[in-house]
């Protein structure tokens, strides 16, 4: 099926014609160029030593205020949460630390990354995580819940990629809401809206018959034709990204997938769906 979405896309200058007629999904594809502010640097040097080697001034800024106003407590939890469920005594460094007896300064900075491997790598991922979300009771009285409220970065590859995305374009519900939709209620707004991931639905063959699959594949196509017209280089990736966005972002449900001229839902901006 990845045929019939490289040949047009080989092809998109027969395309751009009809780009002033896309839905608001395909124009809003395009992107723009703005200019960079004074001193802007695309690239930063931090050299080879590891030893003199700095954080970018905002991420630097969000660690420090992470490490004063979160993970004092955060790090507090997890060790109660952890002494709890094994009933054993622990040696004094670990109160020492994750306390922060000995300062801020020296509590543990933990990133979590999501392997690839597809779907089946964003359900693994998606698993881990909740094994380690202090929400998640369960995880809690095991002595894993809380670890993942202690953590300052997370991300993923390919499949990983893609919870990862879910997960923060969402604002961080707990896995199984984020996963099975169990927050899009009735009235709900904004975020709350989120139908939870459309794995039902396949990624590159969605229609009920070939007719169905071929005119989505075809959508998928002409979403990117505006990027082309604005003189931007595009790719296969492009059309994968459009259909994966409708799997996993926010807003999009099985009702509303196939629907390229989506505006917008209540409390969400134009655009914020990928199916519209």
């Amino acid at each position: 099926m990845l045929a019939f979405i490289l040949w047009p896309l080989a092809h998109l200058s027969l395309w751009v014609g009809i780009a002033v007629c896309q839905g608001p999904a395909a124009r809003m594809y395009a992107p723009t160029l703005q200019p960079c502010g004074r001193g802007t640097k695309l690239v930063r040097e931090v050299g080879h030593n590891p030893l003199t080697q700095t954080l970018a001034e905002e991420e630097a800024r969000y660690i420090s205020a992470r490490r004063s106003f979160v993970l004092p407590d955060a790090w507090a939890v997890y060790l109660e949460n952890v002494k709890r469920s094994a009933a054993l005594p622990f040696p004094l460094y670990m109160d020492l630390i994750l306390l922060g007896l000995l300062g801020t300064h020296a509590l543990p900075n933990v990133g979590i990354a999501t392997s690839g491997g597809g779907l089946r790598a964003a359900f693994f991922g998606a698993g881990v995580l909740s094994a380690l979300d202090g929400r998640n009771r369960t995880s809690v009285e095991e002595g894993m819940g809380g670890l993942l409220q202690a953590t300052s970065y997370i991300s993923g590859l390919s499949g990983g990629a893609w919870l990862v995305l879910s997960l923060s374009q969402a604002d961080f519900p707990t896995l199984p809401d984020l996963i099975f939709g169990a927050r899009f209620q009735e009235g709900a707004t904004g975020n709350d809206r989120f139908g939870g991931w459309l794995t039902d639905i396949d990624i590159l063959q969605p229609g009920p018959d070939a007719d169905a699959t071929a005119a989505f594949q075809d959508l998928l196509v002409q979403e990117t034709v505006s990027k082309q017209a604005a003189g931007f280089p595009v790719t296969v990736t492009d059309a994968w990204g459009r259909s994966l966005a409708r799997h996993f972002v926010n807003g999009t449900t099985a009702d509303d997938f196939f629907n390229a001229n989506l505006v917008e839902l209540p409390g969400l901006r134009t655009g914020h769906t990928w199916s519209g």
